[in-house]
């Protein structure tokens, strides 16, 4: 902590401050040479028929800056029309899969740090879980029936008074079930259906 304070409030030394001037002399030196500058002031001094010098790298330098902040706005726009192409892309129920799948990744291969590209790959990998899971719960329909089926045939002949062996193989000889799935079943049953005490 002292030594943070202590760097904060401590004085520069001479050869440091001489050498700081140096370095803005020399960023300012490179800004003079550079040649869009030098072709801008150029442009200024003839359409305002001036000649003051430093007025004129004022302007010329602020025009650069103007446009240097125009082509960050087209990036960010850019960027924005990026995200919106792929929501559109994601959102469009009607383009197949691989297609969606193949844009993200081309996508991605050209520019790997492109936020709406992030956006759009992790859109796609939840797309896939959703579609995923809808289709475990396709799969598993029929084995949720046979459970079910086979909780009201418990029930119709009072499985309670009878052995979970017994009623196993009972259950395999009506159901398409092993008979470890049909004693788990029948375990489940009883554990539902046992009288509360």
């Amino acid at each position: 902590m002292k030594n943070n304070a202590d760097r904060k409030t401590r004085k520069l030394t001479q050869e440091e401050c001489e050498q700081r001037l140096r370095n803005l002399e020399d960023a300012s030196q490179k800004r003079r040479n550079d040649p869009e500058l030098v072709k801008l002031k150029v442009w200024i001094k003839e359409m305002f028929k001036s000649e003051d010098e430093p007025l004129c790298e004022f302007a010329a330098v602020n025009a650069l800056m103007v446009k240097k902040l125009n082509e960050e706005n087209e990036k960010f726009a850019k960027n924005l029309n990026d995200i919106y192409a792929a929501s559109n892309a994601l959102s469009d129920s009607n383009l197949d899969p691989k297609f969606r799948e193949f844009f993200a990744k081309e996508r991605l291969a050209v520019d790997k740090d492109n936020p709406s590209v992030l956006a759009f790959t992790s859109g796609l990998t939840a797309s896939k879980k959703i579609h995923a899971a809808n289709n475990a719960g396709k799969r598993h329909a029929n084995n949720r029936k046979v459970k079910n089926d086979a909780f009201l045939w418990f029930d119709s002949i009072n499985a309670l008074n009878m052995e979970i062996n017994e009623i196993a193989e009972l259950l395999v000889k009506k159901e398409p079930v092993a008979f470890s799935t049909a004693q788990k079943y029948v375990r489940e049953w009883k554990k539902q259906n046992s009288p509360k005490e």
